[in-house]
């Protein structure tokens, strides 16, 4: 009896082990529409993935069905588009701090809410436009926030920037419609053309000193702003940089500023401008304000600070 007992306990050990570690599986549609069984639990397997050397390719058949990827320690980079377009793909992280990711890798995953970014990831690319992130952080050791990095997430409500980024580059973040705060590092030298574009949430941006340009239409329209203090240190506003933001009600101008243009603050009517006397922004104020057509008087209030 007890040997028997033994036995059928060993074989009912044995079962189990062989199903532990299993992801429980669901199945959802793809993209054409057809029922795919996914797996809701990540696991850092090489076998997800196809590849050249250690470098990822693209996503092998099992790879395809899970909902959460964990992109393995060997691999050294993400290849440009290589996981783009996933239909159900909803996390995702790194384990190798050192990862580099191409342009597009996950571009236009419509479901894809949460990435952690490798830890020591110096060039941030377009690897996440048109996905649903909603929050993102992004390491101290990007330098560059590249062209379009997170254009068109529409959900993506919280942005920490690290404090080595030095470029935020062309619509970067542009048409996000959930941000409504911006920290810019002291870091930060440049902003790129249209980098917060279309932001229409945004009420708070936070500028440090260190910055030193603003490019064309960069916060244009931004229907939510109220009140921009430029930091000391700007030399370059970039033509319609605020423009078509008909809410800014005061912008503070720095006494560095060499050359404002006279679409900068377009369609702003009534706009407090605040700026240091015998500044260029004080000695050039009729250039940029803005004009009422009829008496050619500025439209734009001077105030000094």
């Amino acid at each position: 009896m007890k040997k028997t007992m033994a036995l059928i306990l060993g074989l009912a050990l044995i079962i189990s082990m062989a199903g532990c570690g299993k992801a429980a599986a669901e199945t959802k549609a793809n993209s054409s529409g057809k029922e795919v069984a996914v797996t809701a639990v990540a696991a850092e397997n090489e076998d997800y993935f196809v590849w050249d050397g250690n470098a990822i390719t693209g996503l092998s058949e099992s790879g395809l069905k899970q909902t959460e990827l964990v992109i393995p320690d060997k691999c050294e980079t993400v290849n440009e588009y290589a996981c783009a377009e996933n239909p159900i793909l909803e996390k995702l992280s790194f384990a190798n701090p050192d990862t580099t990711i191409g342009g597009g890798a996950f571009y236009n995953s419509p479901v894809l809410s949460s990435v952690v970014l490798p830890a020591n990831l110096v060039i941030m690319t377009d690897a996440f436009s048109m996905t649903a992130i909603t929050a993102i952080v992004i390491p101290d050791s990007v330098k560059t926030i590249s062209y379009g990095a997170f254009q068109l997430c529409y959900k993506l409500a919280s942005v920490t920037l690290g404090e080595g980024v030095e470029e935020i580059g062309t619509d970067a973040f542009g048409d996000n419609k959930s941000i409504k705060e911006i920290n810019f590092p002291a870091s930060l030298k440049t902003i790129g053309e249209r980098a917060f574009s279309g932001c229409a949430s945004l009420t708070t941006i936070t500028f440090a000193e260190g910055l030193e340009e603003i490019g064309e239409d960069a916060f244009s329209p931004c229907t939510s702003l109220t009140s921009i203090k430029l930091p000391e240190g700007l030399t370059i506003l970039g033509n319609g940089a605020f423009s078509v933001s008909p809410y800014i009600t005061e912008v503070f101008l720095p006494a560095t500023l060499e050359n404002i243009p006279a679409g900068t603050f377009s369609n702003i009517d009534g706009l407090n401008v605040y700026v240091k006397e015998g500044s260029w922004a004080d000695i050039h104020f009729e250039e940029y304000s803005a004009k009422d057509y009829a008496t050619e008087k500025a439209m734009f209030i001077k105030n000094y600070y």
